[in-house]
């Protein structure tokens, strides 16, 4: 399993977070230690999550069509390339993730 530079930025950004806005440190490593300890599981079941097409609209352009699953108050976006796992996206559940991974077009 890999996780690319934005996926560790992400949860570096949820780590800073939870330690500004509830003041704890072990809270906010408990946090990032959770959603990685539940990522390792798809090393045995990759293809348990959804495929991020099955749940947008079909005119929605995305950069890839990742699969994502649900990491407490989390959604975690993910490829498979063979036996390699790589975490892409790590993002909030209310964050606006579809326009985050959406494809940037030319103009």
């Amino acid at each position: 399993m890999d996780y690319t530079d934005s996926a560790l930025q992400d949860l570096m950004g949820i780590k800073n977070y939870i330690e500004e806005n509830f003041l704890s440190e072990q809270a906010a490593l408990n946090t990032v230690d959770t959603i990685m300890t539940s990522l390792e599981k798809l090393k045995i079941f990759p293809e348990g999550g959804l495929k991020l097409s099955s749940r947008v609209d079909e005119d929605v352009e995305l950069t890839e069509d990742y699969y994502f699953t649900f990491v407490g108050n989390h959604v975690a976006f993910y490829e498979i390339n063979g036996n390699v796992v790589s975490i892409v996206r790590v993002l909030g559940m209310k964050q606006n993730w579809v326009n985050l991974l959406r494809k940037k077009r030319k103009t």
